[in-house]
């Protein structure tokens, strides 16, 4: 079996993430073929695809401040071009497009070759909910058209994806539920994918927790570690105001310790950003609690960083919104509150004061990461969903 991957396979996001994770696993059991923006260089991708397409960004040609690609690929000639190159040369069972951008130019594609090929809408989120996420420039001028864009452009964009997919795979069941109702398509069209992560080795952990604890708490006043990660950007930005200004300073006997991608390094009272950290584990390890104190949900999704502190047995206290997309059940696999309020903090020092339930909600947490998202089975039942696709196809 072949399979055609269009996505973001940069390290990043948790989008990527959860698309490079399932391409590893799918290795194991078919071809894979990427297409790709050129200038996006990966030796360990080579390790995944047999064969790797780029298409033209154009560059030069700008919309408010964006490439002509990133916006709107469907009306860039080199990656329809590139479409049907791949379809001609390696003859693909699955057409599978992460983002609704890029379906319309697949589906032109296998129609102008008749090669039949099964296209698949690899949704992480419902895109049309998160237009609101659009308008990040700091112009006035330019965040209000590119989101007066978004709101026309993207649904649109969305509605053709969906209505000329041959099926759906969305994260959640939440958002299966919000595309069917949205969309008013059929519940057999939308499967769900959930997000998968690779399983760390907890007894491996220990070393790295011992070495962490020792680097970090040594000739401090605290023998707690308060564990935040983030990908460094505004809505990170007002967060971690938050932590270092009404959560931190009522937990007296915890170092918070701040991790992510650009994120700058600083120490403020009790809070320390030690920056990057290749390996999250390792860190993650060091910690006796991780805190997801999110004031805005953003519409469907899954926030990988809970899931990541549940592998490494960790209980996590998250706001509400913060859980979006994974079905927890609170006081059980973590601690769920409304708002990060007093009752945000409550909760903290609760879990850092009762070590024995600390350690029942983390145990419980990583047990439900390995039942419903350890990206092994994840992977294994995504090629089990193309087999029978294929099969559904051949039998009509």
């Amino acid at each position: 079996m072949k399979v055609l991957i269009k996505g973001p396979v940069q390290t990043g996001g948790g989008d990527q993430y959860r698309l490079l994770s399932l391409c590893q696993v799918l290795s194991k059991y078919c071809d894979l073929i990427l297409i790709k923006e050129e200038g996006v260089e990966d030796p360990e991708l080579e390790k995944i695809f047999v064969r790797i397409y780029s298409f033209n960004l154009l560059s030069k040609v700008k919309v408010f401040n964006s490439t002509l690609s990133t916006i709107l690929p469907d009306l860039n000639p080199d990656y329809h071009l590139s479409i049907l190159r791949i379809l001609e040369q390696e003859k693909p069972d699955i057409c599978q497009i992460t983002y609704p951008q890029g379906i319309l130019s697949a589906k032109l594609a296998i129609k102008i070759k008749r090669t039949g090929q099964i296209l698949i809408y690899d949704a992480h989120n419902v895109e049309a909910d998160r237009t609101h996420l659009y308008s990040t420039y700091s112009s006035l001028f330019t965040r209000y058209f590119r989101a007066c864009l978004a709101k026309v452009y993207v649904p649109l964009c969305e509605t053709i994806a969906v209505k000329l997919a041959d099926h759906i795979i969305t994260i959640s069941n939440a958002d299966k539920k919000r595309f069917i109702e949205k969309y008013r398509i059929l519940e057999e069209k939308v499967s769900v994918v959930p997000m998968g992560i690779f399983l760390p080795d907890i007894k491996k952990l220990e070393f790295f927790r011992t070495f962490y604890r020792r680097k970090y708490l040594n000739n401090l006043p605290y023998d707690k570690i308060v564990m935040f990660h983030g990908l460094y950007r505004p809505a990170t930005k007002n967060t971690i105001d938050i932590i270092i200004n009404k959560i931190a300073p009522k937990v007296k006997n915890a170092l918070f310790l701040i991790v992510g991608r650009n994120m700058p390094k600083f120490k403020y009272g009790n809070v320390l950003s030690i920056g990057y950290v290749k390996d999250l584990y390792s860190i993650f390890a060091a910690a006796d609690i991780g805190i997801v104190p999110l004031a805005i949900g953003t519409k469907g999704g899954v926030r990988t960083k809970i899931l990541d502190y549940m592998a490494c047995c960790k209980p996590v206290i998250a706001t509400k919104e913060a859980i979006e997309g994974i079905e927890l059940e609170n006081n059980k696999h973590a601690i769920i509150v409304e708002s990060f309020d007093e009752r945000f903090i409550k909760a903290i020092n609760y879990l850092l004061e009762n070590e024995d339930e600390s350690k029942r909600i983390g145990k419980n947490a990583r047990k439900f990461v390995e039942d419903k998202h350890d990206v092994e089975k994840i992977g294994k039942n995504l090629y089990s969903l193309y087999k029978r696709l294929l099969e559904s196809q051949r039998d009509k």
